[in-house]
């Protein structure tokens, strides 16, 4: 029971004790009975009282229900634009080709062998062989390819570039490469081997590596 009503009981039972005892007296019944009244009043007023922070109680609770329902709905929006977010950047990395070994839907891994003959395009002066001897050679590289790419391009790939990197040239797109190589290259399934393949610099042997 809340303090205030129980001060309104206890004054309520001490004007009744005193009408009681004083009621061979009028004026001071009179006096008792103003007392009651008054206490009725407060209890009735405490009573009132009440029931309103009742009521203001029961508000607040529905006003704090009704905005934690919107925080939890804003935080869920919050979430779904953060995974929306999360999938667009992933999307926009894969469509780019550089999250991980995804490439461009038109661009292969390569790796080649080089053997070049006496005065073709950017061939040192230390190439002597024929256009014949360099074929023949190159026929020999793809052979010993076949066995072991590394061992080949260790032995064979005149491309001082790419020679120490297993011959490999990255990942192009379609369009890069002189026409027979790019034609081949983009025939070719991860793993195939492919020559001789003639253009200005030389003779090649393409192997697609992605």
């Amino acid at each position: 029971m809340r303090p205030h009503i129980l001060l309104s009981l206890l004054l309520c039972l001490f004007v009744v004790l005193g009408c009681d005892k004083e009621s061979s007296d009028g004026s001071e019944g009179s006096g008792a009975s103003a007392m009651t009244g008054m206490a009725s009043e407060m209890t009735e007023a405490t009573e009132a009282t009440e029931a309103t922070e009742a009521e203001d109680d029961g508000d607040g609770d529905d006003e704090e229900t009704a905005e934690a329902h919107e925080e939890d709905e804003h935080g869920d929006d919050e979430h779904g634009d953060e995974h929306g977010d999360d999938e667009h950047e992933e999307g926009g990395i894969d469509s780019l080709g550089v999250l991980g070994n995804n490439l461009p839907s038109n661009s292969r891994g390569v790796s080649h062998i080089l053997v070049r003959w006496q005065g073709v395009e950017r061939a040192p002066s230390s190439v002597t062989r024929s256009k014949e001897e360099a074929e023949a050679r190159t026929n020999e590289a793809l052979a010993r390819a076949r066995e072991d790419w590394s061992a080949a391009v260790t032995e064979f790939c005149e491309d001082d570039a790419t020679n120490t990197h297993d011959g490999e040239l990255g990942d192009l797109e379609q369009g890069i490469l002189p026409g027979p190589m790019d034609e081949a290259l983009f025939s070719m399934e991860v793993g195939d081997l492919s020559g001789p393949i003639e253009t200005d610099v030389g003779y090649h042997i393409l192997k697609r590596i992605r």
